[in-house]
């Protein structure tokens, strides 16, 4: 059957979780990095929660959103989400919310990530 997230008012869409890995860094330390080469599409609704933008100009943002996933999703800590093109990392760890099978979900606090060029850990 078809599983619904309660998304209430919000729209229903999709959006990629890359799940975390453990990768060794040069120095021996295991660490989390996302999973770039393996992203998971997953059913989600997202709702704008707060956003300080600057003065200057320059990407300097701090948007926070509130994202409803997908119960059937195993959303972990270290993930990130990428939504209608913007990239975000979990600032809080997920709460799973229960409910009926029609109202169950994920809720995560999703902070933007800043534009980089830098490398990954390793």
């Amino acid at each position: 059957g078809v599983v619904t997230v309660a998304v209430g008012r919000y729209r229903e869409k999709y959006g990629l979780v890359f799940p975390p890995r453990v990768v060794t860094d040069s120095r021996g330390n295991k660490a989390h990095t996302p999973d770039f080469d393996n992203p998971d599409r997953v059913r989600m609704s997202v709702q704008g929660l707060r956003s300080n933008r600057t003065e200057i100009a320059g990407p300097l943002t701090n948007e926070v959103v509130r994202a409803l996933i997908d119960p059937e999703y195993d959303l972990k800590p270290w993930s990130v989400v990428e939504f209608e093109g913007r990239q975000y990392d979990l600032s809080a760890p997920p709460m799973f919310r229960e409910g009926t099978r029609r109202t169950r979900h994920w809720v995560a606090e999703l902070r933007a990530r800043p534009p980089s060029r830098a490398g990954s850990v390793v």
